[in-house]
């Protein structure tokens, strides 16, 4: 089993890395189940990708819906879809070419016309990484879809929006704002060579800087204005891009946000597979260190054992008579003379390394006696202390010499 635990744990790994990605870049399901009858809301570039899944979601919670986009076929295909999914007639297809100042006032004059009020404005629609083109009035087309656009559309519609208040203003950006660069002098890319990824960086600062000064501004009126990253969705925003077409973003993008929840538990946390399959590095790196923890364990226990059978083994009658020997040669010293002598007499546990060398005794333990300036000079105290503890005699010692600190 030991075996398989590793390629498992890097499988786990491999598949729950590529969730948790899935779910960083692409973010969260919003857990409210908050409805809006009787409210007006306006979403720019409805018809596809995140516009028209925003459409939907607030056509199944109630109120109108107006769905503000360029191509009008494909507007009224995307609000007859959601109105025959949500079952919510109050969903409607209006022009709106961003790239074009007129069809924004145009669009701004008939809302103000035809719709009482207005509660909610998403400023969706938007345009990346195209190639150096320019509005009908001339600016670079990411600055003018993604931000001029958007800036005058708001405040055409600013006095129906605070006329409505409560209401809201969303513009959405892009994480991308962070390496943004707003050049003033040449907004346009006229004077430079043209950069597609650092025009939209621009496009999207500008609708952070943009937000947040008119959200100072209309302190008070009831009208609230926030900004967003909306995350990485597989949509046609990307069409100019490469993003979607390699297979591991495919795989990622694509991964099926089944819920776990029962109906009506609206208040629990939104649980997907997805987010259960995240877990799955984390489970196999808790099971991976808790087979490691068990073998050493079991090793541990093996070499205790081991260790207590070798020392039952070494407990045998010789070494006791060794053991009592040395206590009688410790005792045939006379207590004067070892009040006398400041000497420390040792078994050492390794054996000598000289002995080892230059004796045929190899392997052999031997005494070492470290003796101080006042050891007195006797030659039947010295006899006493050469002789072999077993044998009494001190021939069969290793040539050990007696090192005295004097010397």
């Amino acid at each position: 089993m030991n075996r398989y635990i590793l390629p498992l744990s890097v499988l786990g790994t491999a598949v729950g890395g590529a969730v948790l990605l899935k779910d960083f870049v692409a973010g969260g399901a919003c857990p409210s189940k908050t409805t809006i009858p009787g409210k007006t809301v306006i979403v720019t570039g409805a018809n596809t990708g995140i516009g028209k899944q925003t459409a939907l979601e607030l056509a199944k919670r109630g109120g109108t819906i107006i769905l503000a986009c360029r191509d009008l076929e494909k507007c009224e295909a995307a609000a007859k879809e959601i109105r025959g999914e949500t079952l919510n007639h109050h969903v409607n297809a209006r022009h709106l070419d961003l790239a074009s100042l007129k069809s924004i006032r145009e669009f701004a004059a008939k809302i103000i016309e035809e719709e009482e009020r207005v509660h909610i404005l998403i400023n969706n629609a938007a345009v990346m990484r195209c190639p150096h083109w320019t509005t009908e009035d001339g600016f670079e087309m990411q600055l003018g879809v993604n931000y001029l656009g958007h800036f005058l559309l708001t405040n055409l519609l600013l006095d129906k929006l605070k006329a409505s208040a409560p209401s809201r203003i969303i513009n959405l950006s892009s994480l991308a704002h962070v390496a943004g660069h707003i050049d003033f002098e040449d907004l346009n890319w006229e004077k430079r060579k043209y950069d597609t990824k650092a025009a939209y960086c621009q496009s999207k600062l500008a609708v952070v800087l943009f937000t947040k000064e008119l959200s100072r501004r209309l302190q008070g009126t009831g009208v609230t204005v926030n900004a967003l990253h909306p995350g990485v969705a597989r949509t046609e925003l990307g069409r100019h891009t490469g993003m979607h077409r390699s297979a591991f973003s495919s795989f990622t993008l694509d991964l099926p946000e089944v819920y776990l929840n029962p109906p009506g538990d609206e208040y629990l946390p939104t649980v997907t597979v997805t987010s259960v399959i995240s877990l799955l590095p984390f489970l196999f790196l808790l099971i991976f260190l808790l087979c490691r923890c068990w073998c050493r364990a079991k090793n541990k226990a093996t070499e205790d054992e081991t260790k207590s059978q070798v020392n039952d083994d070494s407990s045998s009658p010789d070494m006791d008579f060794q053991e009592e020997n040395q206590h009688d040669v410790s005792e045939d010293i006379p207590p004067e003379e070892d009040r006398q002598m400041d000497m420390h007499v040792s078994l050492s546990s390794f054996p000598c390394f000289l002995p080892q060398v230059f004796s045929p005794h190899f392997g052999s333990s031997c005494w070492q006696v470290h003796a101080e300036e006042d050891l007195p000079e006797s030659s039947e105290s010295s006899a006493q202390l050469h002789q072999d503890p077993l044998t009494g005699s001190g021939d069969s010692l290793p040539s050990c010499t007696t090192e005295d600190s004097s010397k």
